[in-house]
């Protein structure tokens, strides 16, 4: 019988800001999984910081979704930390 693959812990760092470099608060993120899943989602607070710590099977594909500003991107496993800036925004 094959043993299941371990589960790793990860932390992803996300900020979120306006084009000027000011945090946005009350921005919904939605980290998702390859297939566009949910696994979770959180409102920025004022600081426009989240960190996110999913525990996930080795090789796994994340995204971050940004669904009011229709925006989508890849976490890299090796570099997650980003800085989302919402186009528009002063």
């Amino acid at each position: 019988m094959p043993t299941p693959a371990r589960r790793q812990a990860l932390s992803i760092a996300v900020r979120v800001v306006s084009q000027a470099g000011e945090p946005r608060a009350n921005v919904r993120l939605v980290l998702a999984d390859a297939f566009g899943q949910r696994l979770t989602d959180a409102l920025t607070p004022a600081d426009g910081r989240v960190l996110f710590t999913p525990d996930i099977a080795p090789g796994s594909a994340l995204w971050l979704q940004l669904p009011a500003a229709g925006i989508s991107t890849a976490i890299d496993p090796a570099a997650p930390a980003l800085t989302i800036t919402l186009p528009g925004e002063e």
